[in-house]
């Protein structure tokens, strides 16, 4: 039973709509944090929201600004909300538009010039209420505009839109997996290869949220996973598995892992008698070093060299495979 309070009336009242403090856009901001039940309604919360979506001076909503001023509203795409009840919608497709018409409305109040905009917008935008039980739709219109639409978020946001439509049937059996694979292939017209690279991928992330250097990911390291699960060498030494996406080879995982990030060590020439520790630099720091990588991922003395002089080039190196590719160079 819905328990929220409900009202007959409905205003369209721009200032009835709330803004989505959990929009896939933000997933990559440091600054986001996950916001839930009633909080969502809050006026700092919603204000920190708006600037997200605004960017710095605006830069974010420039060009919506510019157009509404130009052209007033036009209805091309429909704004999505939820019905929170007493007359309070959150806006689930929209928000950027949203935005810069509250901008515009508080220009409005302000007297200054909103150009060919018809100010009685802010009383009576038009939007379609979303059907709560109908995720499944809503996740695809977001994706038809965001994956391989016009607006496309970052890859990471994309990967985590797809991954939240298809986790809800990983316990149902590979086979309606697979069939809700297909469909969504079909409605966002993407490949199967794209899909299932950017799950593998995505899956990887999870992984490195969930080990010890969970807190130091960030979005901008998306294209070094990926480098990781396109080479199958790499794949083969983790012991990856393409069907449940996870690595079986939990022991190596962790020594790749430690690679890419910040690792601290007992500082062994601390003359005191406390245990202080010292933090060094990632072994890998770029994507193009995971090729390098990968020329040597199942030597393992020159894995070892790499580990204890904490530089790739030494396990490079070790490996003979820098002696090798200068042959085959100076031959062609």
């Amino acid at each position: 039973m819905n328990d929220k309070p409900t009202n007959t009336k409905r205003s369209f009242n721009i200032r009835n709509l709330y803004l989505d403090p959990n929009n896939y856009r933000f997933l990559d901001n440091g600054s986001h944090v996950q916001i839930s039940g009633n909080k969502i309604l809050d006026p700092r919360i919603q204000q920190r929201t708006r600037g997200f979506i605004e960017g710095y001076k605006l830069d974010s909503i420039k060009d919506l600004l510019a157009s509404f001023k130009a052209n007033g509203f036009l209805d091309v795409d429909v704004i999505q909300v939820k019905d929170l009840g007493n007359n309070k919608y959150l806006v689930l497709e929209g928000n950027r538009r949203v935005t810069a018409l509250k901008n515009l409305q508080e220009d409005y109040d302000k007297g200054l010039d909103i150009g060919n905009l018809d100010p009685s917008i802010f009383k009576s935008l038009p939007f379609q209420i979303h059907d709560n039980e109908d995720n499944e739709k809503h996740l695809i219109v977001m994706g038809l505009k965001h994956i391989s639409g016009n607006k496309k978020w970052s890859t990471i946001n994309q990967a985590q839109l797809i991954h939240d439509f298809l986790e809800p049937f990983r316990l149902q059996g590979r086979e309606q997996y697979i069939n809700k694979e297909n469909s969504l292939c079909n409605s966002l017209g993407i490949s199967k290869i794209k899909l299932r690279t950017m799950q593998r991928v995505f899956h990887f992330i999870i992984a490195y949220k969930n080990s010890d250097y969970g807190d130091q990911f960030e979005s901008s390291k998306y294209g070094m996973f990926e480098e990781i699960i396109k080479k199958p060498i790499i794949k083969e030494w983790l012991s990856w598995n393409d069907d449940n996406y996870l690595a079986e080879n939990r022991i190596n995982l962790g020594r790749l892992f430690s690679w890419i990030s910040k690792t601290e060590v007992l500082d062994s020439e601390n003359d005191d008698h406390e245990n202080e520790y010292e933090e060094l630099e990632p072994i890998i720091t770029k994507s193009l070093e995971i090729r390098d990588l990968a020329l040597f991922i199942d030597n393992e003395n020159a894995l070892e060299v790499m580990e204890k002089e904490k530089s790739l080039a030494q396990g490079l190196m070790a490996s003979g495979t820098v002696d090798r590719q200068n042959y085959q160079q100076a031959l062609k």
